[in-house]
């Protein structure tokens, strides 16, 4: 899977949750299935494979309508944005759909997981969000309608949401409340910065607005295809329509990146606080009783922390009660002799189709031997 935010588990309204999976640097996708809760790897079975006409997978998230379908926007290495119609009712993809040939193209052969280039969401009337990265660092989104039976789809008329280029890592989030949409984005023009810009139910956008108050981290590596490998907005809307952000910080005086920071915007601007806790590409998720749960590795940095978690061979998560007091970090899977999950998790989401609301179940996923092309597809919940 790719150790970066967007979703690749759904749970559909007949109790079957989905991991939705693909080996870097190829074009396979795989479909795993289980039905309720699962508790043994025993209990998934291979529900469909897929293979790419052209490139590899660099990102790919799945979105839930609710009924029959998942749709599966697909950003592949040569800059192509498709989307697949997953029909539930006989567990096969229908053709893929092209909504733009103008994303950044990458090396299909080199370690990139991690480089974000495409989030998208279903709002309230089934109209498919879609943020991208360009070929020109900039972030482009548009606003798609996908008619799942007759597996056709509007076209794809781009905005760039961002002003000023050198843009990438897009994050896409949809009110429950008022069907507003939030894209968040790395920003490295001038000075590097969390930035969020929201378009309202009718389609106008707001002005930009800057979510961080520290440095994200930032990197380049293998030849430049890992860009900003470890980094990523996450965002998250409540039904109070409060927008909850994290991201992870640049180095800082203990030498080390990845500091925790929670953003918050109850309204009124962005408020930033930095936790006591270190991860790579933190993500959010909502517990049962509305607290706020932060996915993400261990550290040897982090502050307040089980033992288990001062190392990033082993995923953890923290809590925020209810009255706003951030818990410590505890573990979720411990890793055993070269085993790692040294990666990030990919949340069970959504405004559309959320079942279960009541479980945070997620797919991670662990490296043996520090080979990351060859990673091993996880799944979680809490409790």
């Amino acid at each position: 899977m790719s150790d970066g935010t967007g979703p690749q588990i759904v749970r559909t309204a007949d109790d079957q949750v989905l991991l939705f999976g693909y080996k870097m640097a190829t074009g396979f996708i795989y479909v795993y299935r289980a039905q309720g809760l699962p508790n043994t790897s025993a209990d998934f079975s291979t529900l469909a494979t897929l293979t790419l006409p052209n490139g590899s997978v660099t990102t790919l998230n799945t979105l839930y309508d609710g009924d029959g379908y998942v749709y599966m926007p697909v950003l592949t290495t040569n800059g192509t944005v498709l989307v697949y119609v997953f029909d539930l009712a006989v567990g096969s993809f229908k053709a893929p759909l092209t909504l733009a040939t103008n994303a950044r193209s990458i090396l299909g052969n080199t370690l990139y997981a991690g480089t974000v280039g495409l989030s998208s969401a279903l709002d309230q009337f089934g109209t498919l969000q879609l943020a991208f990265w360009t070929n020109a660092d900039r972030i482009a989104h548009c606003a798609v309608t996908v008619n799942a039976a007759q597996n056709t789809a509007s076209t794809c008329t781009q905005t760039l949401v961002d002003s000023a280029g050198s843009a990438n890592h897009p994050n896409v989030a949809v009110s429950p409340v008022d069907n507003s949409v939030t894209v968040a984005w790395i920003s490295e023009a001038g000075t590097y910065a969390i930035l969020t810009r929201r378009r309202a139910a009718d389609g106008t956008w707001n002005a930009i607005t800057q979510a961080s108050t520290s440095e994200p981290f930032h990197n380049r590596a293998s030849g430049g295809n890992e860009v900003n490998v470890d980094q990523g907005p996450h965002v998250i809307i409540d039904s109070a329509n409060v927008r909850h952000l994290v991201y992870a910080q640049h180095f800082d005086s203990t030498g080390d990146y990845g500091r925790i920071h929670y953003v918050v915007d109850t309204g009124s601007g962005w408020q930033d606080t930095a936790l006591a806790n270190y991860s790579h590409v933190p993500t959010l998720a909502f517990g049962r009783s509305g607290e706020l749960i932060i996915l993400g590795h261990g550290s040897n940095r982090n502050g307040a922390s089980s033992s288990e978690c001062l190392t990033n061979l082993n995923f953890c998560y923290m809590a925020r009660s209810t009255s706003g007091v951030w818990g410590s970090m505890q573990p979720i899977a411990v890793a055993t002799g070269a085993q790692s999950f040294d990666g990030n998790s990919s949340v069970k989401w959504s405004v559309v189709g959320w079942n279960r609301p009541e479980v945070v179940e997620f797919a991670f996923f662990s490296i043996l031997n520090g080979d990351y092309f060859v990673p091993t597809l996880h799944y979680g919940r809490l409790p």
